[in-house]
């Protein structure tokens, strides 16, 4: 995050801590329906272009600093019967990283894992042109499609009025397993 702040301030000329209000007064102006948008939208909203954030993103972002593998949940992806989908306001690249990091080499390599970013669609969440653009990268009605996320508006409410049959949210990757192993126990928001 710092880096990001760091970017901000020189490209407009001010402090650190000037960029660093900026950007936390400017992420509610650009939420939606009560919603605090995300740092994305915020950098947006202040000059900052999609490229520009991309590079920033790649050089500041270090997910192998901070995650470990998870092999409950790789195995877990690997048995299911479906294509799964990343999708990430962070370039592709980071979220390329953070499967690989997680140990998801080998699905992503076999195509089980596929993983897309705002430069794939020329917008980031929450924008429902992303979830429709999946499900017709992936060749799936948007009704046959479930978002499984950790943010309630842009990776629940928002694939829901996008169509998709259904949405989960989830509190990390435990949940995720615990949800793909025994989906019963959760509760949709579909």
């Amino acid at each position: 995050e710092r880096g990001e702040i760091e970017f901000l301030a020189k490209k407009i000329g001010i402090s650190f801590k000037e960029a660093g209000i900026l950007l936390d007064r400017k992420r509610p102006e650009v939420g939606q329906n009560g919603n605090k948008g995300s740092r994305s939208h915020a950098m947006y909203a202040r000059g900052v272009t999609m490229e520009e954030w991309s590079n920033i993103r790649c050089v500041c972002y270090s997910p192998e600093d901070y995650l470990s593998p998870n092999p409950e949940l790789v195995m877990t992806i690997k048995n299911l019967r479906v294509p799964v989908v990343a999708v990430t306001n962070s370039p592709r690249e980071i979220g390329r990283r953070v499967l690989l990091v997680l140990g998801m080499s080998e699905l992503l390599h076999s195509g089980k894992i596929a993983v897309f970013g705002p430069e794939d669609f020329g917008v980031s969440k929450p924008s429902p042109v992303i979830y429709r653009a999946i499900s017709e990268r992936m060749a799936v009605s948007s009704g046959r499609c479930l978002s499984i996320g950790d943010h309630r508006y842009r990776d629940c409410e928002i694939p829901l009025q996008a169509g998709y049959g259904g949405a989960v949210l989830v509190d990390g990757p435990q949940e995720i397993v615990e949800f793909l192993k025994n989906p019963k126990k959760f509760t949709s928001l579909g």
